[in-house]
This record gives C-alpha cells, sequence and structure tokens, in this order.
C-alpha cells in the first residue's frame, strides 16, 4: 500500500489541507496538539471510518465550521497495482477505481467493508501492522516487564483472542462445575422418592371411595328435588289461573270500594252546598233579591255617570273662569310696571328733556306731566289690587263643586254595596248549580256501584269454582326449597371430595414425575460430568496450542529480527535470540552480548516491532511497503535519534513510505520530505508547509 494524497475538508485543526505523498522518508514536524496525529487519523478514518476517530464523533468538525458542513478526509492510495480514491464524510463514504467518475462502492458501512477485503485486514490488524507508537518501543524494551512484553507481542498478533477464548472456556467450566455440584446436591435418591409413591397410593383409596360415596348422594338429591319441581310444576297451571281471578277479584272490590268513597263524598258536598243555599233564605229568596240587586245596581250606575260629568263641567267651567282673571291680573301687572318705568324716567330726564311719550319738550309743562302720570299710576294700583282680591276669591273651590263631589261620592258608595250584594248572590247561583252538577254525578255513581257489585258477585263465584289450595301449593314449594338445600350440601361435599381426590391425585402424579425428573436429571448430571471433561480437556489444548503458536512464533519473529537487523547494522550483528518470555537479545559470535548500548537497545527494539510488523503483514497476505512513526523519539536522546533516523533511511529499499511524526525540531537532516504543521490560534485552523519546496510544486496545500 502507497499512499498518494490526502485531503481534508473541516476535519479537527485543518479547515481545508491537502498534502501529495512521496516515496522514501517524510518528517512531519510541529509543537505537541498542532495537529501532527490528526492527519494519520484521517487516513485511517479515510478507509476505516469512525473506528478510527479519537473521542467523539461530534468533534470531528472544525470548531467555528458552519452547521451545515461536515468533516470530510479524501485519501488516494495505490494497492497491488491499482489506484483508489476514498471520499468520507461523518455521513457518507463513497470509493472510486482510479480516474473513474462514478463510485465503485458507496455509503459508510460499504466502503469500510470493501476496504476490509481489499486490504485483506481489519482496522485493528492495520493499525498493528503499518503504525508504531511511543509505547510500541516502549513496551519491548527492558523499561517493562518480561510479562508486558509478551502480551503486547501476543495482541499485536491476535493471538490474545485465544487467551479471550481460553478464559471464557474457564468461566463455562467453573460454572459448569458449581452447576453440576448444586444439582448432584438438590438431587435426592431414588428409593426416598418410590417409597413416597407407595405412601400416596395407599392414601389414595379411602379418599377415591369417599368420592364416589358423595357422587351417589347427589344423585339421589337431584333425583328428589327432580320429584318435587314436578309436584309443584303440575299445580302451576291452576296457581296461575286462581292468581289471575284473585286479582280480578281485588281489583274488583278495589272498585267498588272507591265507588262507595264517592259517593259519600259526594253526600258531603252536597249537604255542605244546600247549607250555603239554606242560609241565603233558599233557592227562591236568593234568585229573588238578586233581580232586585241588578236593577238597583243598573239604576245607581247611571246616576253616578250623570252626577260624575255635572262634576266635570262645573270644575272645568270654574277653571276656565280664574284662567281669565290669573291673564288679565298679569297684563295689569305689567301696565303699572310699564307706569313706573316712564315715570322713573320722566324724573330722571327733567323739564328740558324730550317727553317720551311725545318727544317734544317739556318745559314748564313738566311738573304737571309727572303729576298726571303719578295718579294714573295711582288708579292702576287700586285696580290691580282688586283685581288680584277677585283672583283669590275665584281660586277658592265652589260651594256647587263640594256639594256635587259629596253627592257622587255617596252614590258610588251606594253602588259599591250593591256590587259586594250582587258578588254574594252570584256565588250562591253558582253554588245551586254546583249542587245540581253533583246530583246528576251522584246518580251515576249510585248506577256505576250497582253494576259493580253485580260484577263482583260473579268474580267470587268464578274463583270459588276453581280446583286450587293455596296450602297445598305452599307446603310443595317448602318440600322443593328443602330438596334444593339439601342438593348444594350434596355438591359442596361432591366438589369438596373431588378436590381432596384431585389433590392426592396430583400429589402422586407429581411425585411420579420425580422420579421422571429424577432419572433426567441423573442422566443431564451425568452429561454434565462428561462436558466438564471436555471442558477441563480443551483448556490443556489451547493452553498447549498457545505455548506452541509461542513457540513457532518466537523462531520466527527472531529470524525477521535478524535480518532488519544485519541490514541496518550493515552486517555487523547478524542473530537475534528471543527467549521464551520474548527478551530479545543481540548474539555476537553466536553468544549473547551481556552489555549493550542505550542506541543499540533502540535498534534492537525497532528491529523487533518491525518483525511484528512483517509477520502481520505476511500473514494479511500484503506486502509491508509502508510504516509510520509516531513520536517513537520521545524518551532518545539526540545522539540516539540521529542513530534511528540513519537506520530509517537504510529501511529505504525495504519500504516505499515511511513516515516520521514528531514534535522534536532536529530530524530536519535525517528526512527526504519535512512537513512542518502549525496552529493559528487566531483563526483555530492549522497550516501545513513543505520546508524543503524540492519539487516543482509544494507537497502540501492550504487551500
Amino acid at each position: 500500500m502507497r499512499l498518494i494524497r490526502l485531503h481534508l475538508k473541516h476535519f479537527r485543526q485543518h479547515g481545508n489541507t491537502a498534502i501529495d505523498f512521496q516515496p522514501g522518508l517524510t518528517g512531519i514536524i510541529g509543537s505537541n496538539g498542532a495537529g501532527k496525529t490528526s492527519l494519520i487519523e484521517a487516513i485511517a478514518f479515510a478507509l476505516y471510518g469512525t473506528k478510527a476517530i479519537r473521542g467523539r464523533v461530534d468533534d470531528l468538525k472544525t470548531r467555528g465550521a458552519r452547521k451545515n458542513l461536515q468533516a470530510e478526509a479524501h485519501l488516494t492510495f495505490e494497492h497491488a497495482g491499482q489506484v483508489f480514491r476514498v471520499e468520507r464524510s461523518t455521513s457518507d463514504a463513497k470509493l472510486f477505481l482510479g480516474g473513474e467518475a462514478d463510485p465503485c462502492s458507496q455509503g459508510t458501512r460499504e466502503v469500510s467493508d470493501r476496504v476490509t477485503a481489499l486490504l485483506g485486514m481489519s482496522y485493528d490488524e492495520y493499525v498493528a501492522t503499518f503504525f508504531t507508537e511511543q509505547k510500541g518501543l516502549e513496551f519491548l524494551s527492558g523499561k517493562k516487564g518480561a510479562t508486558e512484553r509478551e502480551r503486547f507481542i501476543v495482541r499485536m498478533m491476535g493471538y490474545d483472542k485465544l487467551e479471550r477464548i481460553q478464559e471464557m472456556l474457564r468461566v463455562d467450566r467453573r460454572d459448569k462445575r458449581n452447576h453440576l455440584s448444586g444439582l448432584e446436591a438438590a438431587l435426592g435418591t431414588r428409593e426416598e422418592i418410590e417409597n413416597q409413591i407407595k405412601r400416596e397410593e395407599a392414601e389414595l383409596n379411602p379418599v377415591k371411595e369417599k368420592y364416589e360415596e358423595s357422587a351417589r348422594v347427589l344423585a339421589n338429591a337431584e333425583k328428589e328435588l327432580q320429584s318435587a319441581e314436578s309436584a309443584v310444576n303440575s299445580m302451576e297451571g291452576r296457581r296461575a289461573l286462581y292468581l289471575k281471578q284473585q286479582q280480578l277479584n281485588q281489583e274488583a272490590a278495589s272498585s267498588l270500594n272507591l265507588l262507595g268513597v264517592r259517593l259519600t263524598e259526594l253526600h258531603v258536598e252536597i249537604a255542605e252546598l244546600e247549607k250555603q243555599i239554606a242560609g241565603a233564605g233558599g233557592a227562591d229568596g236568593y234568585a229573588q233579591r238578586l233581580e232586585e240587586t241588578e236593577s238597583a245596581l243598573s239604576e245607581i250606575s247611571s246616576k253616578v255617570m250623570h252626577c260624575e260629568s255635572r262634576v266635570n263641567e262645573e270644575r272645568l267651567r270654574w277653571k276656565e273662569e280664574v284662567a281669565a282673571a290669573r291673564a288679565e291680573l298679569q297684563l295689569r301687572s305689567d301696565e303699572l310696571l310699564e307706569f313706573d318705568r316712564k315715570l322713573q324716567k320722566m324724573i330722571s330726564l327733567g323739564s328740558h328733556d324730550a317727553c317720551p311719550t311725545c318727544e317734544q319738550e317739556l318745559g314748564e309743562s313738566f311738573q304737571g306731566v309727572v303729576d298726571r302720570h303719578k295718579e294714573e299710576a295711582r288708579q292702576a294700583s287700586q285696580k290691580l289690587l282688586a283685581l288680584r282680591q277677585r283672583v283669590e276669591e275665584m281660586e277658592k273651590e265652589p260651594k256647587q263643586i263640594t256639594e256635587t263631589e259629596a253627592l257622587l261620592a255617596r252614590l258610588k258608595e251606594q253602588r259599591h254595596s250593591l256590587q259586594r250584594d250582587l258578588g254574594t248572590l252570584s256565588e250562591l247561583r253558582s253554588v245551586a248549580e254546583r249542587i245540581a252538577f253533583l246530583q246528576k254525578d251522584k246518580e251515576k255513581v249510585e248506577n256505576v256501584s250497582q253494576l259493580a257489585r253485580q260484577e263482583l258477585d260473579k268474580l267470587t263465584a268464578t274463583l270459588n269454582s276453581i280446583q286450587f289450595e293455596p296450602d297445598v301449593y305452599d307446603k310443595a314449594c317448602v318440600h322443593r326449597e328443602s330438596c334444593r338445600r339439601l342438593l348444594e350440601v350434596a355438591r359442596l361435599q361432591r366438589v369438596k371430595a373431588e378436590g381432596d381426590l384431585t389433590t392426592k391425585e396430583q400429589l402422586l402424579k407429581r411425585s411420579r414425575n420425580a422420579l421422571v425428573e429424577h432419572d433426567e436429571k441423573a442422566a443431564l448430571l451425568n452429561a454434565g460430568k462428561r462436558e466438564l471433561v471436555v471442558l477441563e480437556e480443551s483448556d490443556k489444548v489451547l493452553s498447549d496450542f498457545r505455548r506452541s503458536l509461542n513457540s513457532m512464533l518466537r523462531p520466527r519473529l527472531a529470524e525477521l529480527a535478524s535480518e532488519f537487523l544485519s541490514e541496518l547494522t550493515d552486517g555487523r550483528y547478524s542473530a537475534v535470540e528471543i527467549a521464551h518470555d520474548f527478551t530479545p537479545s543481540v548474539l555476537e559470535d553466536g553468544e549473547a552480548k551481556a552489555i549493550i548500548s542505550g542506541g543499540e537497545e533502540d535498534l534492537l527494539n525497532l528491529c523487533l516491532r518491525l518483525a511484528l510488523s512483517q509477520l502481520l503483514a505476511e500473514r494479511a497476505g500484503q506486502s509491508f511497503s509502508l510504516l509510520i512513526l509516531d513520536e517513537v523519539f520521545g524518551s532518545l536522546d539526540q545522539s540516539r535519534r540521529t542513530n534511528v533516523l540513519i537506520l530509517l533511511e537504510k529501511l529505504n529499499v525495504r519500504f516505499d513510505q515511511i513516515l516520521v511524526i514528531t514534535h522534536l525540531d532536529d530530524i530536519r537532516e535525517g528526512v527526504q520530505n519535512l512537513l512542518s504543521v502549525d496552529y493559528d490560534e487566531s483563526t483555530g485552523e492549522v497550516a501545513v508547509m513543505d520546508e524543503f519546496l524540492m519539487g516543482d510544486s509544494p507537497l502540501a496545500a492550504n487551500i
């Protein structure tokens, strides 16, 4: 597999970054958190999807990016002589072959499955083969114990699955052993169950006899009840006829009683009304008085109307005369006021002014004119006083009107008295009419009562002719009810006996089932013991198989590590030996070198890690052409870092591409291609730069 191009959009700190990968050793430098590892993460994300993401998928998109945008990673790579392009976002993925415009596979899961099949390895196998982190070398160094080193190598090779399977097998074995122990403890003996069955069979017989006896009693009770019900049913027809006729008699008697009550009420009401008529002088007396009263009332009503008309006329004439006198009084008052006004004006003008009446200068006649006006005013005042007195006398109601109104009041009183008498006499007339009506009603009720008496006599005769004895029927009903109660008791006894019988039968059935279950559990116990033997043997087989794998793994791992060591040291060291705990040692002249330098230890650990990757690639059927080292220089000093870079440069003949990711600046002289990753806090995005610029175009672009 060879990387060709990586294009990131809104992916973590990379807003829009494109990188063209070149063959050889490429260094990627930058401060911690700048976004170096995000490039490697994006490569794995493009190939295998969200399982390659660190943390939450929601945190993958660049902070501040618009909501409608998604994090995207486009990767172009070569594999088995063909070029592929993967375009993946958090919601979709497409895989293209060569420069085809249409994808050969689409969908997040579909593309991941296609890439897995294409590369021949899962995501975990891919990471274990091509990626090496700092801890990948630390676990192989002497800083970790032999147990942890062995576990690391086993996990890298995928052999830890055998360990997990063996652990599950041991859990099954433990559970199986505990289950068999409990099953064996609860099983009991077969003899106890057989004795229990014998006892329950002996107890069942008397219960069965009691049930059969209760069934016989119940059958007899049912027959007795059937006989009693037949006796009652034979009388039901005559009883129904008797009850119906009895109901008719009762209704006829009730009607006759009601008619008698009605006759009594009529007698009482007529007597009371006749007393009222008698108090008014009898029927003839009240009729003559009614005629006389109506005539007198008509005459007095005519007089009242005539008197009211006279009073109204006299009062109207009197009011007209008073109104005319008042008008004249007002006129004389206005004239007197006008005299006074002219006189005052004349006096205020004097003799040299014109007369207000004739408009001539008064001169010497002024005093005469004034005296004349005063005399006229005095005479007018006397007339006004006399007129006012006359008006006051006229305003008093005339005696003739008062006398006429007194006569009218007496006439009205007489009319009111006659009206009261007429009302009383009219009521007496209504009473007489009511008496006549009640007399007719009384005659009708008497006739109906006579007919009702005759009908009652007929109904009584018919009732007496029906052959039905209520006492005999009541005794038959009592006997039937007794039979019903006895039947209920017999049923309850049968139910109880049936319940006892069922209980005993169930107990016996349960014991027999327990015997069958005992045999089945015994068979299961024996089968379980055989399974336990199989589990124990399987555990031994897996342990032997793991030891066999380790014994086969160590020679091949030592062989590959020796090849890398010889190649990296130009044949100075040509052999690596790996102990049972996977502790590596360098052989010099066929013997393990007791002391090695720090640089030699780093070299040995690197060779061992490369050998592991080579084994993984061989198992997947792939060529080991890509190597990615992420922060493997963290624990090395400058001289040892230089040695490792020199060794990596020698690996160019074996690997098409080697990517070295570090935050250390002093690897510049040891790589063929160099990319720097800088994080701009003001924009929140990363800038990737080609430091060497040796080609026609830079390896990285920030679009």
